[in-house]
């Protein structure tokens, strides 16, 4: 039956289950059938030459030829039951996590992406790193935030977001590097969104630092 391997005893063959993180789709799947004729071969096929040239055909054979067996749950995916009878048996990974076992048998298989890396699709085998303008400061992630307006990050792979200094800023969520502000305007303060214009009788140029204006000469 699908979901089952024939197993020699040594008295008989029975039907077992396959395994957890293992599943078969085929009927009259063989467990070890390579293995059996090699010990058969070795036991029998060394008494004497006639046994071992009629033996080795077969040896040979059922060695190097593929053999129906409990196929292994692929990276990314699981099964905790046995006797599982479809590849969709197994179950894939959730959104933020990943996994790069085979033949796994628990969903504690499934790691969790780190913080700065994020994963939006199941049964994944690794995690993407957040890009420049994005963020994530938390574990088993499917997707990245952008950084706020007034910070800005230009890394890969960043739990959190820098905020601009003095004299640039950030109007828009997601930058990868804040602005300057512009001749003739300033700001003091980090982590700012825009910059105000020197008031009348106050001017800047660029002489004079961006946290500040100053005040035109008389005449």
């Amino acid at each position: 039956l699908e979901g089952l391997v024939t197993k020699d005893t040594g008295v008989g063959q029975t039907c077992t289950p396959c395994a957890a993180g293992r599943w078969s789709d085929t009927l009259g799947a063989v467990k070890n059938r390579k293995f059996f004729f090699l010990s058969l071969f070795l036991s029998t096929g060394g008494k004497n030459s006639h046994s071992r040239y009629f033996f080795l055909p077969f040896l040979f054979f059922f060695t190097f030829t593929p053999y129906r067996e409990c196929k292994y749950c692929g990276p990314g995916l699981y099964v905790e039951q046995s006797g599982a009878s479809s590849l969709l048996s197994c179950l894939k990974c959730n959104q933020g996590t990943f996994s790069t076992s085979v033949g796994a048998t628990s969903k504690n298989t499934c790691l969790k992406c780190p913080s700065g890396f994020v994963q939006k699709d199941d049964g994944a085998t690794f995690c993407l790193p957040c890009q420049p303008g994005e963020r994530n400061d938390q574990v088993g992630q499917s997707a990245c935030l952008k950084c706020f307006v007034g910070t800005y990050n230009h890394q890969t792979e960043q739990s959190v977001c820098k905020s601009c200094i003095v004299g640039m800023y950030a109007r828009m969520e997601g930058l990868a590097s804040c602005v300057k502000c512009a001749l003739g305007r300033f700001n003091f303060a980090n982590g700012s969104t825009t910059c105000e214009y020197c008031p009348i009788g106050w001017y800047r140029d660029d002489t004079i630092e961006r946290d500040r204006c100053q005040r035109c000469n008389v005449g």
